[in-house]
Parts: structure tokens; C-alpha cells; sequence
């Protein structure tokens, strides 16, 4: 093999695997549960709450880390405030973006460390009054 033929079968290698990882990437994405009703959802979750965004700070290059006001809580121990880390990348990294001031529904779980944590997959997929009426029936 020559040294132009070994060239270009290396320069061919390398456009095969850069077009596959980037098509690999492409078709990756945020795959989520989809709950069957808000009853559902809220008892798989381990808090339930409507907050106001006061700040969110960054903790890794693609995770952050949004500070709320509980509004109104219907489920979980949060007192007035509450940190809640999720990833920032929306589309396949299943992360969501709060913007401050904003006052939004937010389902929650506990990571091992005892931090809460969200992601796009777990936000709420139903109206909040739907999560009004479980709170009220349990």
C-alpha cells in the first residue's frame, strides 16, 4: 500500500466515524416515562410543588443548580426555600432551564446524597390543579 493510498483510507476512516458519532448523536435523545394520570405521577415523585425561581447557578459544565420559593407545596419536606440540581441541556441530556422570577410546577426526587433533583422527563405533565386534587384526596 502506498503512502497516499494509506492516507486517504485513514482520512475515509475518520469521515465514517465523525459522520456516525454524529448521527449517533442526533438520534440520541431525552427518552421519558410518561405517566397515566397526575395520581400517578405525584406518587412517584417525592415532592410536588409550585415555586418562584430566585437564582440558578451553574455546578459542571452541562448540571446547575436552581434555587425556588415554595409557593405552594403539596408533597415532601421543602420548608421556604428549596435547591433543586438538574441538568441544563435540553433535547437528548433531558435537562430543563428555569428563568428567574419565573414561578413554575416542579416534581422532584431525592438523589442518595439527599440533594432533589429533576429533569425534563420528571417535570409536571399535567395540569396543576390535577396535583391540587390528589394532594386534597390523600
Amino acid at each position: 500500500m502506498t503512502a497516499v493510498t494509506r492516507r486517504l483510507t485513514l482520512l475515509a476512516a475518520a469521515v465514517v466515524a465523525t459522520v456516525s458519532f454524529g448521527l449517533a448523536e442526533v438520534a440520541w435523545a431525552c427518552s421519558c416515562i410518561r405517566f397515566s394520570s397526575a395520581a400517578e405521577q405525584f406518587e412517584r415523585s417525592e415532592a410536588v410543588f409550585r415555586g418562584r425561581v430566585l437564582r440558578t447557578q451553574r455546578t459542571g459544565r452541562y448540571q446547575s443548580v436552581t434555587t425556588f420559593e415554595v409557593v405552594e407545596g403539596l408533597k415532601g419536606r421543602l420548608g421556604g426555600r428549596v435547591r433543586v440540581f438538574h441538568g441544563t441541556e435540553t433535547g437528548g441530556a433531558c435537562g430543563v432551564i428555569f428563568r428567574r422570577g419565573q414561578v413554575v410546577a416542579v416534581t422532584a426526587n431525592l438523589m442518595q446524597d439527599g440533594r432533589w433533583s429533576t429533569s425534563s422527563c420528571s417535570m409536571p405533565q399535567f395540569e396543576w390543579q390535577e396535583f391540587r386534587r390528589v394532594a386534597r384526596g390523600r
